[in-house]
């Protein structure tokens, strides 16, 4: 049965290949980055293999690789466990209720779905760029490399449970909507802010001069933990500990059983109780139908507003403008430039759901199709809401940064934060219009509603790839705008506040205009095919 299901998870993978071609290459550049890491791990294998070699004392270089081995592994693995809850989660083919109905034991199911798990390709490459590493400590003798060999798998076999375990109990602890919406919510804005930690750490005058005998307390810590433990293998062979390697290894394998009693007995939890309710409110009257015009694009609007409000993988965008102000504030050391850049990244980031908007509707689209809404009408209809809530959020937050870097107290400082909100406004504007074209050709599965923490088998590549693609696309089509802005500065025009606003509004909102335009048109001709590419979503997400 546990192979049955390794298999399974690669039969369902392979066949998702033959209903996109989008998948495949989403894949094939999914290998090429695994194939990057592998040959970045050879390359420092080869290089810091040398070690002493390459100048210092053994001594140095024993104590800073230990240190950085160990602190830095613990630290990627979590971050990385983080994440797989936060944008991967569970993978919505490979789950209990698709299994459930076939009577396999509780072990057994959690021991297949953690080895379909180690079956897959981050897993894959996980541990071979581990293992190009090993020889990497040759300078400290075959001992430490061949255990440092024998860690690699037991390191991705450690993570593996670790993932299992966590996200189960996020899924089974937190039972209501209302629940699941702010832990996914203060679960993303935690990874968020550990990402920034580096960066502001970094930026502090002083914190370089942090010696690495400063970490020799944390990696003798690190290094009884279980994620650590396994890391420090290769110095503990290397001076001849044999009794403290064996007591590491041991320490990994009791934190793998505890997490594997922990899925299983989440299993067991989930199968005794049933769906709790949502926990909302019922609203009173129309909601929001109330405030809008009575129209088909206007019942477009009040739905996507309805859906914002009670949908935790949108509700961030909502989140972000604070953070983004907060942390560029923190990085700018007095420089209100610094800060004002928020208003600019921002408008890129918030449209992101946008470009994927149709499969966030799910099947509430095939009412549209019902209806007989045209695509002009459903483009209008979501850009309308999206307007006034770029307008009312840009207003805010020039006015917050206005009082957080006092630029309002000068005329140049209002005039410089007065264009840096044009322009920002401006490229939400042209990213607003990306979306609106970029939704209707590139669409990919996003996670159940019910279950935020799930992700579609095979589905993963896409998930990454295509808001990459977004992105890069609500750049270039700034092109106008950057280039206005680079002569202005090389130019030195005095007025070049003035200069790039005016180009980025015309810029901004005639990319508006085009991807609404090109948008409706290419609804109206792929509306029966995204159709049923979103009934194939919904069925992923069972």
């Amino acid at each position: 049965m546990i192979a049955t299901l390794a298999r399974l998870r690669w039969t369902l993978t392979l066949r998702a290949f033959t209903t996109s071609p989008w998948q495949i290459v989403a894949y094939v550049l999914a290998v090429l980055m695994g194939s990057g890491c592998v040959g970045a791990a050879v390359v420092a294998a080869v290089v810091l293999g040398q070690g002493p070699a390459l100048g210092g004392d053994s001594a140095t270089w024993l104590h800073a690789l230990r240190a950085v081995m160990v602190c830095c592994g613990t630290a990627m693995l979590l971050v990385i466990a983080l994440l797989q809850i936060m944008v991967l989660g569970e993978g919505s083919s490979m789950t209990l209720r698709k299994f459930e109905i076939y009577g396999i034991p509780d072990t057994r199911l959690q021991m297949g779905l953690t080895v379909a798990g180690l079956c897959g390709l981050p897993s894959i490459v996980g541990t071979l760029a581990l293992l190009c590493w090993a020889p990497g400590y040759r300078w400290m003798g075959t001992a430490a490399v061949l255990s440092a060999t024998l860690a690699a798998p037991l390191i991705i076999v450690t993570f593996m449970f670790l993932c299992k375990a966590v996200t189960a109990l996020a899924t089974t602890l937190v039972r209501s909507q209302r629940g699941r919406n702010m832990f996914y919510i203060a679960l993303t804005l935690f990874v968020i802010v550990c990402a920034q930690v580096p960066g502001l750490i970094l930026n502090n005058e002083g914190a370089i001069s942090i010696r690495m005998e400063d970490f020799a307390g944390l990696t003798n810590v690190l290094g009884w933990l279980p994620l650590g433990s396994l890391f420090a293998l290769p110095f503990d062979a290397q001076a001849g500990h044999w009794g403290l390697w064996v007591l590491r290894i041991l320490v990994a394998a009791v934190f793998c059983a505890v997490c594997f009693a922990v899925s299983v007995w989440c299993i067991r939890h989930e199968r005794l109780l049933t769906d709790p309710a949502g926990g909302y409110k019922a609203a009173k009257g129309v909601g929001m139908f109330a405030h809008v015009p009575d129209s088909p694009s206007g019942a477009v609007t009040a739905r996507v507003a309805t859906m914002l409000r009670r949908d935790p993988r949108q509700g961030m965008m909502f989140v972000f403008p604070v953070l983004f102000i907060a942390i560029f504030a923190l990085e700018s050391h007095g420089v209100s430039a610094v800060v004002w850049q928020a208003v600019i990244w921002i408008g890129w980031v918030l449209c992101i759901p946008e470009s994927n908007g149709l499969p966030y509707d799910g099947r509430g689209f095939a009412m549209q199709v019902i209806a007989g809404t045209s695509g002009k009408q459903d483009r209008i209809g979501r850009v309308r809401l999206y307007v006034v809530m770029f307008v009312a959020l840009y207003l805010l937050m020039a006015v917050a940064i206005f009082l957080i870097t006092g630029d309002w107290k000068t005329a140049q400082g209002v005039e410089q934060g007065l264009a840096f909100t044009v322009i920002g406004f401006s490229a939400a504007l042209a990213a607003l219009g990306v979306s609106e074209w970029f939704s209707t050709v590139f669409l990919y599965p996003v996670p159940s509603i019910a279950k935020p923490f799930s992700s579609p088998q095979g589905r993963v590549a896409a998930q990454g790839f295509f808001p990459f693609l977004y992105i890069l696309l609500s750049i270039v089509v700034m092109a106008p705008t950057i280039g206005v802005a680079i002569y202005a500065l090389v130019a030195q025009v005095s007025a070049w506040t003035w200069l790039i606003s005016v180009v980025a509004v015309v810029n901004g909102a005639g990319i508006l205009m085009l991807g609404t335009w090109l948008g409706a048109k290419t609804l109206d001709k792929r509306e029966l095919k995204i159709l049923h590419t979103l009934e194939e979503f919904a069925a992923l997400s069972k």
